[in-house]
């Protein structure tokens, strides 16, 4: 797993782990943690610090750009992958990302933006396992999309890709193709519902 950047983000920008923790929210031992290198940043927080620090998510979790081709003035796109496949989970371990690549057209003016690479087979034909999937947090969800859904616990954060169908207070329904189902999970665990704009195979 990449070791973020806080330390020298925050020295480049002259700011403390407490001036961090204030804009964030946070307790100042929290970001001082990540700075020690003892716990890394999960992905909404990760996003969150971009914004703040005006950076790309790529260089808070510790991916140059200069080692990953991009064209000059290009950010990059971080990449999350999947630790297993099998029914429900297309998607698993997304605390870190695993890679990056330049940032597809599409997705230039959205900072907050990343891609998941597929495993399993649950929504196939629509996604392959293998495929890479573009994902905008920033455009509403409406019924008929498909989505990466987020969810976390102590220790990690996963997400499964499904169709959006519909949301209320108490459940986020969804559908999968492979085998056809509808599935209802509780809003209380779901952290994120984010529509995916694109794919790519290479």
């Amino acid at each position: 797993m990449a070791k973020n950047r806080l330390k020298i983000l925050l020295a480049e920008r002259e700011m403390s782990a407490r001036d961090l923790a204030e804009k964030l929210g946070k307790q100042p031992h929290t970001i001082r943690r990540y700075i020690r290198q003892e716990s890394q940043p999960r992905v909404s927080l990760a996003n969150q610090i971009a914004e703040i620090l005006e950076c790309t998510m790529a260089e808070v979790v510790g991916y140059e750009e200069k080692n990953l081709d991009a064209p000059p003035g290009r950010k990059t796109l971080p990449i999350y992958g999947a630790a297993q496949g099998g029914e429900g989970f297309d998607i698993t371990d997304v605390s870190a990302p695993i890679d990056a690549m330049p940032v597809p057209e599409l997705l230039q003016a959205c900072p907050t933006a990343y891609a998941v690479y597929v495993s399993g087979e649950s929504m196939a034909p629509r996604y392959l396992a293998g495929e890479k999937l573009f994902v905008h947090p920033g455009i509403p969800v409406a019924g008929g999309d498909f989505v990466v859904i987020q969810f976390s616990d102590q220790n990690t954060r996963h997400a499964v890709v499904k169709r959006f169908i519909s949301t209320s207070d108490e459940t986020v329904m969804v559908e999968q193709f492979n085998p056809q189902k509808k599935i209802s999970y509780p809003r209380a665990t779901v952290e994120h519902v984010h529509k995916i704009v694109g794919t790519s195979t290479k």
